[in-house]
């Protein structure tokens, strides 16, 4: 992937909220088919876009870059058959450490490739509904800490972006922009009373996994019972946390933005430690090398049994042995 296409295609993927990892060939060995600078994108469902490498290669990447996704730090790679003099170095890795991951290289190629592979979360979309001062505050403040900030409030605030009025918010879900309809939503509903139950409404609809209420405890306790009425269930209001934020003292608005930001910081960080699992691998059964089930591209079913390749190569090797092989009749 040419660099000036790399890099606009990074920024769209970061301004959709997508999440992927950047794999960067950052040191060869000849004979590679990759040269320094090759770069491949990698995403959640497994898919390559670019090239660093052959069908090997290939897949280790996948591998690697699925684990990086999952773990949130980067991490260096080196593909290789052996230890191979004249390519740089790093410290060894440790059987805690994952930032140096060394994976030894069964195909037929006898060079090495070291990559950098860095992911890249999807930018968290937080939803605040409310035009008044503490919904403004959280707004500017969300902003500083790394989301991607829709503003809810009515009237809209005409030319302004990041900013949708309440009806086109509370309308069908399939008239929303793409920049709501295709991520995961976190929302504020600040509006003091004015329409708390027709912004949580939607959020609960958007499936949001956490929505922070600004309301006093009986005012909370009414909008609950509103949405009941609606046909939520408590298992679906489990999601709305209120009082909102957590317990620093705040007065001031911008103070009361803070400790709710800081809650759902908190929720988020608690949640990555939870993460799922790593998709299932299976073992090349010709060379031996461990395969991602996950976007595999190289798959053989014979006898009602599926099999997972690294490379057209082995696909192709199996394929031929197989065939060959005597019927036992």
């Amino acid at each position: 992937m040419p660099k000036p296409e790399l890099l606009q295609r990074i920024a769209a993927l970061q301004g959709e909220g997508v999440a992927f990892a950047l794999a960067t060939v950052v040191a060869r060995k000849a004979p590679v088919s990759s040269h320094l600078g090759d770069a491949a994108i990698v995403f959640e469902d497994g898919r390559i876009q670019g090239y660093i490498g052959g069908g090997c290669s290939q897949e280790i990447l996948r591998m690697q870059a699925l684990q990086a996704l999952r773990s949130g730090e980067p991490r260096l790679v080196r593909i290789s058959p052996d230890d191979i003099p004249g390519l740089p170095g790093y410290p060894s890795a440790r059987p805690d450490d994952d930032q140096y991951v060394r994976v030894r290289m069964t195909c037929a190629s006898q060079g090495a490739v070291d990559l950098y592979v860095e992911p890249y979360a999807a930018l968290p979309l937080l939803v605040v509904v409310g035009a008044m001062p503490i919904a403004a505050a959280i707004a500017d403040q969300a902003a500083l800490v790394g989301f991607d900030v829709l503003r809810v409030r009515e009237p809209e605030e005409r030319g302004a972006e990041g900013n949708l009025s309440l009806e086109r918010f509370t309308g069908p879900a399939e008239e929303l922009p793409a920049r709501i309809r295709t991520r995961q939503v976190l929302g504020v509903v600040a509006s003091m009373g004015e329409y708390d139950d027709v912004g949580l409404d939607q959020l609960l609809r958007l499936k949001a996994p956490y929505v922070a209420l600004v309301a006093s405890r009986p005012r909370c306790a009414a909008v609950l019972d509103s949405l009941r009425s609606r046909g939520w269930t408590d298992d679906d209001l489990a999601v709305v946390h209120s009082p909102a934020g957590l317990d620093i003292g705040a007065k001031t608005a911008p103070e009361v933005a803070l400790s709710i930001l800081a809650e759902i910081v908190r929720w988020r960080r608690s949640r990555k430690t939870q993460a799922a699992p790593i998709a299932d691998t299976a073992v090349d059964p010709v060379c031996g090398m461990h395969v991602s089930v996950t976007g595999a591209a190289h798959v053989l079913k014979i006898e009602g049994e599926t099999r997972y390749f690294c490379s057209s190569g082995c696909e192709r090797a199996f394929a031929d042995a197989a065939l060959s092989k005597p019927s036992g009749r």
